[in-house]
């Protein structure tokens, strides 16, 4: 099964309005092939060189009423895979940008707006590659697989959130151009120290069973 974590969290306001932030949603249960097939046209997955578009937001505005100008839904998902050799599997994990439920609204289109949005999938980016990391440096018994990749996941999925939340807060979505500079930098160095763990395959060695 594949475990996919979505954050509405791209929320870009105008000065003087309050900042909304949108809690965490859970999906379960999605084929892993039927899912990076059948959502090819809903779904963008991290890679590098690649940078969001508007045209990449297809969802519908939530309200027009609504202070916010965007909306982003971004996360990262892993599934375990079987491998050739019996002492290992492995591990897949994707940024992913779910463009059916991104939106924007048309007269708030403008580039600062849009690169903010980008950092976000960065970010998600970055949290992936946060989470294989650890799962590389984890003894991992056979018996103990599944629980110790779940729990690791939920935790860099859990730190994910927070990040994503402080990014908004200190760059005012965007509106503070000298920490949404800050931010680009911080996120471009981590990605960068972090580059052995960008592929979204990772091999696991693992003890048999007792």
């Amino acid at each position: 099964m594949v475990r996919l974590k979505l954050w509405d969290i791209g929320c870009y306001k105008k000065a003087g309005c309050k900042i909304k932030y949108f809690a965490p949603l859970f999906i379960l249960v999605f084929a892993f092939a039927a899912f990076l097939q059948s959502n090819e046209d809903r779904y963008l997955f991290w890679k590098p060189g690649l940078k969001l578009k508007w045209s990449d937001f297809h969802g519908h505005v939530k309200s027009e009423d609504d202070a916010s100008a965007s909306a982003s839904y971004i996360g990262f998902f892993h599934k375990i895979k079987k491998s050739a050799h019996a002492d290992s599997i492995l591990l897949d994990t994707r940024a992913f940008f779910n463009k059916a439920k991104s939106w924007v609204k048309v007269p708030s289109v403008n580039p600062d707006l849009l690169a903010h949005e980008q950092l976000h999938f960065d970010l998600a980016e970055l949290f992936s590659r946060k989470f294989r990391r650890a799962v590389e440096q984890i003894n991992i018994r056979e018996i103990s697989l599944n629980r110790i990749v779940d729990s690791t996941y939920k935790y860099y999925a859990n730190k994910g959130d927070s990040m994503h939340f402080l990014y908004d807060i200190e760059t005012n979505h965007g509106l503070n151009r000298e920490s949404q500079y800050k931010w680009n930098e911080k996120v471009k160095e981590e990605l960068l120290q972090l580059a052995n763990n960008q592929s979204p395959f990772l091999k696991i060695c693992i003890k048999p069973r007792k």
